[in-house]
């Protein structure tokens, strides 16, 4: 014989039900702090002398690195660049192949 028992509970009721403490307050107190110190971590990360480290080639080398980081940094990779024509007519041929 087989029973088959579904209890649909929020994690909240369910550790009301077993009897554990809430403690979302101090997961929340957590979480701020170390938001808080990740923060202020990057705060002190100067990126200029790993850009002068890694470009041994000197000021220009250094500017076409930056702006790549920067237009890295702002832009989102676009999908549709990415996909194959679809149409005879996009690849520059016709239907029976020809240019």
């Amino acid at each position: 014989m087989k029973v088959k028992i579904e209890v649909e509970l929020s994690p909240e009721e369910a550790r009301s039900f077993l009897g554990l403490p809430d403690l979302s307050s101090v997961h929340q107190a957590f979480v701020d702090q170390a938001r808080g110190k990740i923060e202020d971590a990057a705060g002190l990360v100067d990126i200029a002398p790993l850009v002068k480290t890694w470009t041994g080639l000197g000021g220009m080398a250094q500017d076409v690195v930056g702006s790549f980081l920067s237009a890295a940094m702002n832009t989102k990779p676009s999908r549709a660049s990415s996909a194959p024509p679809t149409d005879a007519s996009e690849t520059g041929t016709d239907k029976a192949g020809k240019s």
